[in-house]
């Protein structure tokens, strides 16, 4: 991720001119099963949508636009271990802090907090799900602004 960055910084430089970052770009994930090494990625365009207004965007990235307190995406998972760090891409829908929380089995891991720019943020959570399953969501709850997007969660164990 940092040398997809600096090569990206690097070219910027060189051209004079401005990059558009998107999650893409700063992303390093696969889509891979959960184990210590590797990084599950899960889009958000393929989580069940909740609330009023959740709804599928093409931009600024194929994703999903939250624009109400609760409106939400989920999904189930599968924890080997109790202990993960989970990286969120996404942005504000306006120039405001859009804040969209972690929930795991029903239970805040906190929040991930987002500007206009798209970037990633990350939370690790210690739970007790592992070896079980559970529901996996992510809760607008800041509805000063216009909404927020987001493209993908990323989950990767953490010691």
């Amino acid at each position: 991720m940092k040398k997809c960055l600096m090569v990206l910084l690097a070219i910027a430089l060189l051209a004079g001119g401005l990059v558009v970052v998107s999650c893409a770009d700063v992303g390093s994930s696969t889509n891979t099963s959960s184990t210590s090494n590797s990084v599950t990625t899960i889009q958000c365009e393929s989580m069940t949508k909740g609330g009023q207004y959740a709804e599928d965007i093409s931009s600024p990235f194929n994703g999903v636009r939250l624009y109400a307190n609760n409106d939400k995406v989920s999904y189930n998972h599968y924890f080997s271990n109790n202990k993960h760090t989970f990286t969120l891409c996404g942005s504000s829908a306006d120039d405001t802090t859009a804040e969209v929380q972690l929930k795991i089995g029903g239970t805040s891991y906190g929040s991930f907090k987002f500007g206009s720019g798209v970037s990633i943020r990350s939370i690790t959570a210690a739970h007790n799900k592992g070896g079980g399953s559970a529901t996996v969501e992510l809760i607008f709850v800041n509805a000063r602004n216009q909404g927020v997007n987001l493209d993908y969660l990323g989950m990767k164990f953490a010691n």
